[in-house]
């Protein structure tokens, strides 16, 4: 009977050194993370519908399209990444099968929160399962819970396509609309667009929280994936291969077997051991005189294999075997090639984070996305232009780094760098690129993001002509956050900050 790998031994299993129980890993591990997820997934997705018909009825037309944009990008291209590579797809070959699976994806595009949700839900159902169940119904709940789903790939984009781009937007019409406010009327936000329809901004502010959050989730996730990924862990849209506790036993003692196999030939005696221990009869023999029997050289007519009573031995007919090379075998003669096997090197991997240190690198990513947000869009609230040539500036160093770092070694991982380019706008994440060295990357980016956001804050601040107490609170707002989000990578660090493992390249 093979015995699989518990889920809950990849899980992290303490919290500040103290271990936790079954229940309360689970717990911490998958049912209070499918209730937060669940509960701003629907948040989000409430307050951009809202704050679209808001749009709408205060007549600004523009930024309500432009927010159904945003809602509906990640999904487009979900579904073409989706579509265009065949192995993703769920049934081939019969066309009837794969035209309903078409029609499936489309009707997903439209309708993407019903399966966003119906994820969540099925996860907080098993993960209920899994908490009140015992072993072997337990595994087999916690394997519902973390069985790959493609609409993962689809939150994962929601975080960079939508919320954003999405945080920025909101910030800046808010700050349009509370200028035209104070200008008009004295009104805040868009009280003097319409008589009948007059929003407070509190849509706005919340839909900005909730795309703060989903980023700054994501992020902590995916910060250092692909040092977690030498450790095992794997992307949540693709399956997770299953581990068998007898396969690494069985895979240690071969080799063992090979080598004692490989000494016991060695010392195997030629003859058997029957005749081995005979012993030899001596009797005296007397030697013939040397004139009877004449030395001849054997003739070439009877070279053989067989001993002449000439003075040398016959050769064979066939040419002798080649000298031993260097050269590498060629790729079809390697399979009748014994191969023995290699030392494998170790890396360092990172252990997945503890449920408290996902936290505090939640509230660091939080307050650093705010105070990202706030810089750029208020800055863009005065100088739109300028704004533009600074995130420009800063997309075209980061993706020089990234192709130096990648050595430009393909087409398609080029493009991924470039993709990867505009993440790093907002934040930056370990995935489809591995950092040589994490402590001095993560330095440099941050000053060179505290050096934009403190010169785009002070430049509009001490400038530019403002008026109204949001401005001020907003300069306040974005030195404190960042602040609060550097107070918070020293506690990380120190602390929470992920063990390295040594494992085996995958």
């Amino acid at each position: 009977m093979v015995k699989k790998q518990s889920i809950l031994n990849d899980m992290p299993s303490t919290v500040m050194g103290y271990p936790l129980t079954i229940q309360q890993q689970i717990c911490l591990c998958f049912l209070l993370p499918s209730i937060i997820n669940c509960i701003i997934y629907i948040l989000d997705i409430s307050t951009c519908v809202s704050a679209v018909r808001e749009h709408f009825d205060a007549s600004l037309h523009v930024w309500a399209v432009f927010t159904i944009i945003l809602l509906y990008l990640p999904s487009i291209v979900f579904f073409v990444l989706t579509v265009s590579k065949p192995d993703l797809w769920d049934e081939q070959g019969d066309i009837v099968r794969t035209g309903q699976w078409f029609v499936f994806r489309l009707a997903q595009l439209v309708a993407f929160p019903i399966w966003a949700i119906y994820r969540y839900a099925k996860q907080l159902f098993w993960s209920i399962e899994a908490l009140i169940r015992e072993d072997p119904l337990r595994e087999e709940a916690l394997q519902e819970v973390i069985e790959p789903s493609q609409i993962e790939l689809y939150l994962y984009l929601q975080a960079f396509l939508q919320c954003a781009p999405q945080a920025v937007l909101q910030i800046f019409i808010m700050l349009y609309a509370y200028k035209l406010g104070i200008q008009i009327n004295g009104h805040l936000f868009f009280s003097h667009l319409t008589s009948s329809f007059q929003p407070t901004g509190s849509t706005q502010v919340l839909l900005v929280v909730t795309s703060l959050t989903i980023m700054a989730s994501t992020t902590t996730c995916f910060q250092r994936f692909e040092s977690q990924r030498l450790n095992g862990r794997i992307e949540p849209w693709k399956r997770r291969p299953i581990i068998d506790s007898d396969t690494n036993a069985t895979e240690t003692t071969i080799p063992t077997t090979q080598t004692e196999t490989k000494h016991n030939t060695t010392k195997m005696n030629y003859f058997p051991p029957s005749v081995a221990k005979k012993p030899l009869l001596s009797t005296p023999t007397p030697s013939p005189p040397e004139s009877t029997l004449p030395l001849k050289p054997a003739g070439r007519s009877k070279r053989s294999f067989r001993h002449s009573a000439g003075l040398s031995l016959a050769l064979p007919n066939f040419p002798a075997p080649p000298r031993p090379s260097s050269a590498p075998v060629a790729a079809a003669n390697r399979s009748s090639v014994l191969e023995l096997p290699g030392r494998r090197k170790l890396v360092k991997g990172l252990e997945e984070d503890e449920p408290l240190g996902k936290n505090i690198a939640y509230f660091w990513w939080f307050f650093y996305l705010l105070s990202r947000t706030l810089s750029i869009a208020t800055f863009a609230h005065f100088h739109l232009p300028a704004a533009i040539g600074v995130v420009l500036f800063h997309y075209g160093v980061m993706v020089a780094y990234l192709l130096y770092q990648s050595r430009f070694p393909s087409i398609y991982k080029v493009c991924m760098q470039l993709c990867l380019a505009y993440v790093f706008i907002f934040s930056i994440i370990e995935y489809k690129t591995k950092f040589k060295n994490a402590s001095v990357f993560h330095t440099f980016y941050f000053l060179f993001v505290a050096i934009q956001n403190f010169s785009m804050t002070v430049a509009w601040f001490a400038f530019d002509d403002w008026e109204g107490f949001w401005y001020t609170y907003i300069f306040i707002c974005i030195f404190v956050s960042f602040a609060i989000s550097g107070l918070s990578v020293v506690v990380y660090q120190n602390i929470f900050k992920p063990k390295s493992k040594l494992c085996n390249p995958a």
